[in-house]
């Protein structure tokens, strides 16, 4: 798990030090890709070990809602009342 923080931030450092396209071209945006790149797979790591703990320190019977709880947090969804703030329309 700490070598997945450190590749996070990592690339996360980098891509905020990444120079302009005006400066090294074609380069910049090929940078970001990979280094976007890097910190998804450094994600999909954490995920796994993050699982891994919330499933081991459950209860012997609620060992799957534990685990579960990580992809609640996980989710890419914003919240309801972040939706209607940024126009969407709220079904």
């Amino acid at each position: 798990m700490v070598v997945g923080l450190f590749m996070m931030g990592a690339a996360t450092t980098l891509i905020g030090l990444l120079p302009e396209y005006d400066r090294i071209g074609v380069l910049a945006p090929v940078l970001l890709v990979v280094l976007r790149l890097l910190q998804g797979m450094a994600g999909g790591g954490q995920f796994g070990g993050a699982v891994l703990v919330g499933t081991e320190s459950a209860a012997e019977g609620r060992r799957g809602l534990y685990g579960s709880f990580v992809q609640l947090a996980g989710s890419d969804r914003p919240a309801p009342s972040d939706e209607h703030e940024l126009g969407h329309v709220v079904a």
